[in-house]
């Protein structure tokens, strides 16, 4: 009788030490990063968002994030971010990020503390500028077919590591709604384990959670709502409206002028 891993298409990761005998990523690592490459950067998706991260006093930061993508120059992200202050107790701030193309825009109520007293009001950059920054080789912007490939990489190379280092991991109680994984890992004496699901259609995340010792202890949990696919959005949603008597702050040439520093020779490196 077949498994329900076998039923939904899923792998088993291979006994810990195969993925350092073979140096190579394991079949399930390998599904698992192209899966959620294409899911968040080949397919324009909507949805929300509730991330909560746990320190070791005890503390929690909740972050939640309602999102729209389309491609990697139109997206906006409303952002609140809820953390414990020692001094000032619980704070609040907003944050909304947006690129309509051709600017990454950044508005907040404290975008002057975020500036650094450079800017009042919203700041934008070039986004093409801000995909320099980020590594990328050529000057127009990326498309997602050289995207997805690349984050896959990266996550397969994250994983993979990981399981070289003793992590197990394996596909286990998925339906044909959920696909379902479990990661455990023990390293210097501490325990560490992760549940994450993943919608079966689309592969967009349903939420995941890492907790500490025997499971007790959440360390970070991530859950998500209203998650779905869009056909195409509306010409006005990644629109950029400027309230009337705002100035908005380009920090484009002072980004220039900082990578144009950073990629000068020093001076005991040149050669007369």
């Amino acid at each position: 009788m077949a498994t329900a891993q076998e039923e939904m298409g899923g792998v088993v990761a291979p006994d810990e030490g195969a993925a350092v005998a073979t140096g190579e990523v394991s079949p399930l690592v390998k599904e698992l990063s192209e899966k959620v490459a294409k899911a968040f950067l080949g397919n324009k998706w909507q949805g929300k968002m509730n991330f909560t991260m746990t320190d070791e006093m005890g503390g929690d930061t909740n972050l939640k994030v309602a999102a729209k993508f389309q491609d990697m120059s139109h997206f906006a992200f409303d952002i609140t971010m809820m953390m414990e202050d020692p001094f000032e107790g619980e704070v609040e701030q907003t944050f909304n990020l947006m690129s309509d193309g051709e600017w990454l825009y950044l508005n907040s109520p404290d975008i002057a503390q975020l500036s650094g007293g450079m800017a009042n009001g919203p700041i934008k950059v070039n986004i093409k500028l801000v995909m320099q920054m980020m590594g990328a080789e050529s000057e127009g912007m990326p498309s997602s077919e050289e995207l997805v490939p690349m984050l896959s990489a990266v996550m397969s190379e994250m994983l993979g590591a990981a399981e070289a280092e003793g992590m197990s991991l394996a596909e286990k109680d998925s339906t044909e709604e959920l696909r379902r994984y479990e990661a455990s890992m023990e390293a210097g004496g501490e325990k560490a384990s992760m549940v994450a699901c993943f919608c079966s259609k689309s592969f967009m995340p349903m939420s995941i959670e890492m907790t500490q010792g025997d499971g007790e202890s959440s360390a970070f949990k991530m859950e998500t709502t209203e998650m779905k696919m869009v056909e195409e959005f509306s010409a006005d949603t990644f629109v950029f409206t400027v309230p009337e008597g705002v100035v908005v702050t380009d920090l484009t040439p002072m980004l220039q002028m900082s990578m144009q520093g950073a990629m000068a020779p020093a001076e005991e490196d040149l050669e007369f």
